[in-house]
This record gives C-alpha cells, structure tokens and sequence, in this order.
C-alpha cells in the first residue's frame, strides 16, 4: 500500500507524543499493543520505529505478518489504550 509522504510528513510532524494502538494480522490471527515510544524514521520508504519486547505475542505476530498498522488515539479512547496493553487476547 502505497502512503503519502507530505501526509505521513503532516501527521508525524503534530505527532510530539501520543498513546497509539499497533495492531497486525498473520493469517487468521489479529494482535496488538498500546505504544507510546513510536517516531518517523524515512518517508521514502514510509518507516516507523515502535519498540517491541522480543518475548511478546506481538514481536512474533508481527515477524510473521512483516507489517502493522499504526493507530494513533485521542484521549476519549483511553479504555482502547488500557485494553491493548493488558498481556492475552483482544476483541477487535
């Protein structure tokens, strides 16, 4: 999928800090995490840096998936954020 530069330019620009929701699919299998250590790496290619714990579900989903999609909230999402930190499954 294709991004937009000046558009990922735009959002990372406002993005100082945030709580965001990385969330991938490998197969049948979805998963994810509540992130808060995210930046902007290059634009061309479209990169982002999210630090993951190699023991996690999510390091291993996202190795089999090889990509995640970054879902930045707003505050009224917090029960969002508090539901894809907890360890175990998630209702998507």
């Amino acid at each position: 999928m294709a991004v937009d530069e000046q558009l990922q330019r735009m959002v990372m620009g406002r993005f100082a800090t945030g709580v965001t929701v990385i969330t991938t699919q490998a197969g049948d299998e979805k998963c994810g995490m509540t992130a808060n250590a995210v930046m902007s790496l290059s634009l061309n290619p479209s990169l982002l840096v999210i630090s993951v714990d190699k023991f996690s579900h999510m390091h291993s989903a996202l190795l089999k998936s090889n990509c995640f999609a970054m879902n930045v909230l707003k505050k009224e999402h917090e029960s969002l954020s508090r539901r894809f930190a907890q360890k175990g499954p998630k209702d998507f």
